[in-house]
């Protein structure tokens, strides 16, 4: 079994409780940042990759190898290289949303799928909607911050979750390597924005630290892009004065000696969209999704209930 099948059979491996968010899953996540191909616009992009290929993906055998959850994050905002002395993009710059694949056990992430469903049919999909060379992706175990302090008067956004994701690049010169700890460089990092968020900005936050030797980019593409070290994910109140927190927050730990890449790593804020949950008996559902993607970001509805953009703790 060559290992670019493998990798297609890790596509439908991957799992969260998305009923609740209070605890870390012990199984592997797939995740990754796509960039649409050149000839969509944006809205074009996620039409398809929701209701398209989404469909597709449900439609796969509903074996073990299949997700238990399956989440797009669509990206409204985001940040590429923060060092200002630099004034050229990045050229893997814009990204359009974050896929969030979540297995059912652990042995659904190493066994090979039980029919070529993957390898003829969702795979091969990619090319009409993802720029494969500019994809960044991540086999990588969540572990959730147990330190966060709720508002229980605080009211989250009523529609999609409104997130924001940290790709986090390490300065190091041994940051590409084996030998360099992950876990101990992503850390401090988390610690310190959420020291510096204003209060009741986030209610929830997770690191993702990349499996060793388990490489995704034979699937994804995006061999020549920078080596990503750890994700982090936050999970805000709403997508305004959450997202002017959040920003502020991280310009701040910037400042910091970090470790951190600042001319390459990067920052996201998007809309998270349940694309299936088993765990919810949330099905895929075209219906559903096509008002998702009519959802304005800045509307109404991701309007929080009590986000401060002042403050120097979470």
């Amino acid at each position: 079994m060559n290992m670019h099948f493998f990798l297609f059979s890790l596509l439908f491996s991957l799992p969260i409780c998305l009923a609740s968010y209070s605890w870390p899953n012990p199984y592997a996540k797939q995740i990754a940042a796509v960039r649409r191909r050149s000839g969509l616009s944006h809205h074009e992009y996620l039409e398809y990759h929701t209701l398209i290929h989404g469909a597709k993906a449900w439609n796969a055998p509903n074996d073990n190898n299949k997700p238990l959850a399956y989440i797009q994050d669509h990206i409204f905002d985001s940040e590429f290289g923060i060092n200002s002395s630099n004034s050229v993009t990045p050229p893997y710059s814009g990204r359009d949303d974050i896929t969030e694949l979540y297995s059912k056990t652990e042995s659904s992430f190493l066994s090979p799928p039980l029919s070529n469903y993957t390898e003829v049919v969702i795979g091969p999909d990619g090319i009409n909607f993802n720029d494969l060379a500019s994809a960044f992706s991540m086999f990588a175990i969540e572990t959730f911050e147990a330190n966060i302090t709720l508002n229980p008067s605080c009211v989250p956004t009523t529609r999609e979750p409104v997130t924001a994701f940290y790709w986090l690049m390490a300065s190091h010169p041994t940051s590409n390597s084996s030998t360099f700890d992950n876990t101990t460089f992503a850390q401090p990092i988390m610690a310190a924005i959420l020291s510096n968020l204003p209060p009741n900005t986030v209610y929830n936050a997770s690191t993702h630290i990349s499996i060793p030797d388990v490489d995704s980019r034979a699937y994804y593409g995006g061999y020549g892009l920078p080596t990503v070290n750890a994700i982090l994910k936050f999970w805000l109140y709403d997508a305004k004065q959450a997202v002017i927190g959040f920003r502020n927050a991280q310009k701040e730990i910037e400042k910091l000696e970090l470790g951190v890449d600042l001319e390459k790593s990067f920052v996201v804020f998007a809309r998270e969209v349940i694309i299936w949950d088993l765990v919810a008996n949330i099905t895929f559902d075209i219906g559903r999704l096509e008002g998702s993607l009519d959802n304005p970001v800045v509307g109404k509805a991701f309007k929080g209930e009590c986000v401060s953009p002042r403050g120097n703790t979470h």
